[in-house]
C-alpha cells in the first residue's frame, strides 16, 4: 500500500499523508504485509548513503529505460557495492521478484541483525520489484526512498526535479488522425473530467492514446499533472511512439476515447438483473486452469482475435487467477475496453456462460492445429490442456 501510494504520488505530484507509525501500520496491514511499516531506527549518515544508493539504482533504470535491459549488466559490472550489484544482475537476468530477497538475505543483508542493512535490503527489494513490473524509474526512486521516512520527501522530489531540468529531447510530432483531440479538448472546458480521464485510464492507455495527438493536445493533457507526472508521461509517450504501430495507436485512442464519452454520458438507471443460475463450479475450475496452462502465445493468438464483449463474457466464468492471466495476455490498452465491457453486461446464466467456454476452447483447438495436419495426427498440445479442452466441449 506504501509502494501504491508513492506510486501515485510521483503520477499526480500530490503530497503524501503525514507519515506516522498508526498511518504506516493501517497502510500496511490493508496491503497484507506483516513486515515492520516504521523504518527501522538507523543513523542519518546510514540513510544518507541508502538515498544515494536509491540514486544509483534509479539512474540505472533511467538507463536500461532508454536503451535496454542490457543496460542493467553494464551498470553491475561497474557498482561497487555488493547488495546493489546482487539486484542489477538479477535484473539482467530477468529473476522473479519473489527471488530477489531470498539472493539477499543469501548475501547476508535481508534478515541481518543491523537494522540499517534490513532497511537496505527492503528498499532494494522494492526497487526491483518496480523495475520489474516497469515502472518509470522517478515512481521507482520514490517507493525506494519512501522507506527512510517523511524527511527524504523533498530531497527525492528535489532529486526529480534535477533530472527533469537535464532532459534533452526533441520531439518529433506523430499525428494518428482521430478524434481524440476534439474529445480532450471537450473534456479540458470541463474542470476535473480531464484528470479524471487519465486517472480512470491509467498511465500506459493514456500514453499510448496520447502520442498519436498533435502537440497542442498533449500540452493541455500535461497541465494539470504537474511537472513530474507530466515527465512520466511525456517518456511514456515517447516509448510507446517507437514501439507501437498506427493501428496499435488507434487502437488505444479509440480506448480511451470511448471512456471519455462515458464521462460525458449521463447513465440510464436500471435496475439490476439477477442471473437465473450460476455456472457451474466445474466449469469455472476447468476454464481456469486451461488458461493457467496454455501456451502464452496460444492463449494471446485466440485472445486477441476476440472481441472485447466476448471476452468480458468469458471473465464470467474464471476465477480471479484465470482473470490476472487473461489480461495480463491481452495488454493494457486491450484490458481496459474489456474491463469497460464487463462493467457494462449484463450477468449470464449457466447455460450462456457454458456455451462461451465452449466456443473458446474451440478457437484453442483450431488455432492449435497445425496447417496442413493430416487426419489421425494428435493435435500438439500437452495432455492436460486436451483433457480440459474434452471436459469443457463435453458439457451440455
Amino acid at each position: 500500500m506504501i509502494a501504491a501510494l508513492c506510486r501515485t504520488t510521483a503520477a499526480l505530484e500530490e503530497p503524501l499523508p503525514p507519515y506516522t507509525a498508526a498511518t504506516a501500520a493501517t497502510a500496511v496491514a490493508m496491503a497484507g504485509d506483516d513486515r515492520d511499516p516504521v523504518p527501522p531506527q538507523v543513523s542519518g549518515r546510514k540513510k544518507s548513503a541508502l538515498f544515494t544508493l536509491a540514486e544509483r539504482f534509479a539512474l540505472a533504470a533511467e538507463k536500461a529505460a532508454i536503451e535496454d535491459s542490457s543496460a542493467w549488466a553494464v551498470a553491475a559490472e561497474s557498482e561497487s557495492r555488493k547488495s546493489l550489484r546482487i539486484v542489477l544482475n538479477a535484473l539482467a537476468a530477468g529473476t522473479h521478484p519473489d527471488a530477489v530477497q531470498p539472493a539477499l538475505a543469501q548475501a547476508g543483508f535481508a534478515g541481518s541483525a543491523d537494522p540499517g542493512d534490513r532497511l537496505e535490503s527492503d528498499m532494494l527489494a522494492a526497487g526491483a520489484v518496480e523495475a520489474l513490473r516497469g515502472s518509470h524509474p522517478y515512481i521507482l526512486m520514490r517507493v525506494m526512498t519512501a522507506r527512510l521516512g517523511p524527511e527524504y520527501y523533498e530531497k527525492t522530489t528535489e532529486w526529480i526535479l534535477e533530472r527533469i531540468k537535464r532532459r534533452k529531447y526533441v520531439e518529433n510530432e506523430f499525428f494518428v488522425p482521430g478524434d481524440l483531440p476534439e474529445v480532450l479538448a471537450r473534456l479540458e472546458k470541463i474542470p476535473g473530467k480531464l484528470e479524471l480521464a487519465l486517472r480512470m485510464a491509467g498511465r500506459e492507455m493514456s500514453a499510448a492514446a496520447l502520442c498519436g495527438c498533435p502537440a497542442e493536445s498533449i500540452v493541455a493533457v500535461l497541465a494539470p499533472c504537474g511537472r513530474i507526472g507530466g515527465a512520466i508521461l511525456e517518456d511514456s509517450m515517447r516509448a510507446y511512439r517507437a514501439k507501437l504501430s498506427t493501428e496499435e495507436i488507434a487502437d488505444a485512442q479509440a480506448a480511451f476515447a470511448d471512456l471519455a464519452r462515458e464521462l460525458d454520458e449521463p447513465k440510464a438507471h436500471t435496475e439490476p438483473v439477477e442471473p437465473e443460475d450460476v455456472p457451474d463450479p466445474g466449469l469455472v475450475e476447468d476454464l481456469t486452469d486451461l488458461i493457467l496452462e496454455l501456451d502464452p502465445k496460444l492463449l494471446r493468438t485466440v485472445a486477441l482475435s476476440m472481441d472485447p464483449k466476448k471476452l468480458a463474457s468469458l471473465l464470467q466464468v474464471m476465477a480471479p487467477a484465470g482473470h490476472d492471466r487473461m489480461l495480463t495476455t491481452i495488454g493494457p490498452m486491450r484490458e481496459s475496453r474489456v474491463i469497460n465491457a464487463l462493467d457494462a453486461a449484463q450477468p449470464l446464466g449457466s447455460f450462456e456462460l457454458t456455451r462461451e467456454a465452449q466456443v473458446f476452447a474451440q478457437k484453442i483447438l483450431a488455432a492449435a492445429v497445425p496447417k496442413g495436419k493430416t487426419r489421425g495426427k494428435t493435435i500438439p498440445l500437452p495432455a492436460k490442456v486436451r483433457r480440459l479442452l474434452s471436459s469443457i466441449l463435453g458439457r451440455e
